[in-house]
């Protein structure tokens, strides 16, 4: 049930976002399902599961502002 509405999410998403927005959807939905497991089914959250996670937010972050920054300078 869950795979069918990240599917759904996904093709609107393809449909009526920009390309650089859709590339998250890559590294967001495994963090996303690692949240969920933990709130609905009690799945363990370790601490290098968390530090894993950290990273990939601060890594998208960062290409996120670069590519910002770039965008602003060609404007």
């Amino acid at each position: 049930f869950g795979s069918v509405l990240t599917f759904i999410a996904f093709i609107y998403a393809l449909q009526n976002l920009p390309a650089e927005i859709n590339s998250i959807y890559a590294y967001i939905n495994p963090i996303v399902a690692v949240i969920l497991g933990t709130i609905i089914f009690g799945e363990s959250l370790t601490t290098a599961i968390a530090i894993g996670g950290g990273v990939t937010l601060t890594g998208l972050y960062m290409v996120n502002y670069s590519l910002r920054k770039g965008r602003s300078k060609i404007l």
